[in-house]
């Protein structure tokens, strides 16, 4: 019984440790993107235009 759980506590740990680098490299992947930046700032000029509008 105690092995099971340590093995279903380790294998729970690793995936989110995984989950983790995986996020992690979205999250760069997206803040080096130059075509996400570049339709970030077309949505928020758009929304300033509506916003004076």
């Amino acid at each position: 019984m105690r092995y099971r759980f340590a093995v279903a506590a380790l294998a729970l740990a690793t995936f989110s440790a995984q989950a983790t680098d995986l996020m992690q490299a979205w999250q760069a992947a997206r803040e080096h993107d130059p075509d996400a930046a570049i339709a970030l700032a077309a949505r928020q000029a758009g929304e300033t235009r509506r916003a004076q509008a």
